[in-house]
């Protein structure tokens, strides 16, 4: 499990997915919490000089949020 963590780990775009999975996980209790944890996030890369503001990083905030939200309408709906 490792070995294979290790590899995704090196894949290109792993912070993205990475980005998704926090935000949907906190839009699970607050899609407002999800969205500061974002852009508090790329704030403070962007004062990193080694790092930089990156718009694909919100995306990939923005799309964890919905998907967050969908589920819970989706569970809102099936479940009560």
């Amino acid at each position: 499990m490792l070995k294979l963590w290790n590899k995704i780990s090196t894949w290109k775009h792993f912070d993205k997915v990475k980005h998704f999975g926090a935000c949907y996980v906190i839009t699970l209790w607050t899609w407002e919490g999800a969205f500061w944890a974002g852009i508090t996030k790329e704030y403070c890369d962007s004062k990193n000089p080694d790092n930089k503001w990156s718009w694909g990083d919100i995306g990939a905030d923005a799309a964890g949020i919905v998907a967050g939200e969908l589920t819970k309408f989706l569970i809102r709906v099936l479940y009560f």
